[in-house]
């Protein structure tokens, strides 16, 4: 592989120029969700780097993005640092706003694919829309789910939808035509255990022995892991529809989350356990490779998204997983090639991180919807008494002041009147809705 040269666009997609003398540039690919990049420059331009402008590598339609990030440093580094995401970080500056008069955008046993689709012409096409984006068309894969949204970051839900079903999803751009292009993608399968099928995919083996893995990470974390779901729909109470998803793990094996799914209908109970897979999906232990390999077979007989198989003998681990993520490193001494095998390491971090995003995205567009309150508690207390008036029984999640989800027990009063009672005196939010 050769150094990739950056070719820069405007927003309307007008060529202003190639850059192909720079110090470095990283260029992160990601399956489920948007990638990202970074490269430095010795001279500043302001209106080439300009906020907003787009890029693409080599004139690769898969490898674009959108500048959002410039810092001229010229007394440290005498150089310019441009930041930016792939396109389909477009989609999260949109949300999902149900349609008129209902509470929720609803999907019934629908395919993935199909809810993907929706979801974007729906937010991003046929309303608020972004004016170049085309959509493909749904081939109707991965799986059929009952799946709810309501006011949730657009390509947030794409990344739920994805990680459940293993599609992923892109925006490419065509400057010939100045549109960006929207659709789901499927890996090949090219593990050991292919038979080749209709495709004729090659197996792929990523190993020391065969000369393709040059050095490795491997992570385990269980950090926040979860494998025993109580999911709780409508009522109150001992009346209150619960039901539990893996209620077979005994001893330390057994890691109990609560999910409150009160917003889906009493007695959808496969809505109820569709929620809790997917809950789970996002709480459960990660297995990791990240390793640099050799760059010749890179897009020719493997890439993003490929179901391959690794072997480490030092570990005595042979598996077959899929490609999730892939890191492209262009620098003067060389060019490396980094892919993530299995699933990306999840943190507390982000699992608090994407609890607290539902919660301030639900909170800031409830106008003309569902009603929400946000009971700050500035005072510590072991009981925190909550005057919401919402007229109704709310769902409560709770923050300490550095913004960690914690736990308490909730009493509701009344329907305008809430007590939150915990194990120890703190201060921080209550979200209710």
């Amino acid at each position: 592989m050769d150094l990739a040269k950056i070719n820069v666009f405007d927003k309307e997609m007008n060529f202003l120029g190639k850059v192909d003398r720079y110090k470095s540039l990283i260029y992160v690919r990601k399956w489920q969700s948007y990638g990202n990049f970074e490269f430095h420059v010795p001279k500043p331009d302001p209106t080439l780097y300009a906020d907003g402008n787009l890029i693409i590598l080599d004139e690769d339609p898969e490898r674009c993005g959108v500048i959002r990030y410039s810092e001229d440093d010229e007394y440290y580094a005498k150089e310019a640092t441009i930041k930016g995401f792939s396109l389909l970080y477009l989609l999260s500056d949109r949300l999902t706003v149900p349609p008129a008069g209902e509470g929720y955008r609803v999907f019934n046993s629908t395919p993935v694919e199909d809810i993907i689709y929706a979801l974007v012409k729906e937010n991003a096409v046929d309303k608020r829309p972004i004016e170049r984006l085309r959509l493909g068309e749904s081939q109707h894969r991965g799986g059929s789910i009952t799946f709810q949204t309501r006011y949730k970051v657009l390509s947030d839900e794409i990344e739920s939808l994805c990680r459940q079903s293993g599609l992923g999803a892109r925006i490419t751009m065509n400057p010939d035509t100045q549109t960006f292009h929207f659709e789901v993608v499927e890996g090949v399968d090219r593990s050991d255990d292919n038979d080749l099928g209709d495709l004729g995919a090659e197996p792929y083996i990523f190993a020391k022995k065969f000369g393709n893995v040059r050095k490795r990470n491997y992570t385990h974390s269980s950090v926040g892991a979860k494998t025993t779901a109580y999911v709780a729909g409508q009522g109150e109470g001992e009346n209150r529809e619960i039901i539990i998803l893996g209620d077979d793990l005994t001893d330390v094996d057994r890691r109990e989350v609560f999910i409150d799914a009160r917003d889906i209908e009493q007695g959808e109970s496969t809505a109820l356990e569709d929620r809790g897979a997917a809950k789970l999906k996002a709480y459960q232990a990660t297995d990791s490779f990240e390793f640099e390999v050799i760059t010749r077979d890179y897009r020719k007989k493997w890439d993003l998204g490929d179901i391959t198989t690794f072997h480490d003998k030092d570990l005595d681990y042979l598996d077959n997983n899929q490609i999730v993520e892939i890191q492209e490193t262009y620098e003067a001494d060389g060019i490396k090639i980094e892919p993530t095998f299995g699933d990306p390491v999840k943190t507390i971090t982000d699992v608090v991180k994407s609890t607290s995003e539902e919660i301030k995205t639900e909170s800031r567009t409830s106008v003309g919807g569902d009603k929400t309150h946000t009971h700050t508690q500035t005072t510590p207390a072991l009981k925190w008494t909550v005057q919401h008036n919402l007229g109704k029984f709310p769902s409560c999640t709770i923050t300490d002041s550095a913004g960690t989800v914690v736990i308490g027990e909730v009493r509701h009063i009344d329907k305008n009147t809430v007590e939150i009672v915990f194990s120890a005196q703190f201060a921080g939010k209550a979200f209710l809705n």
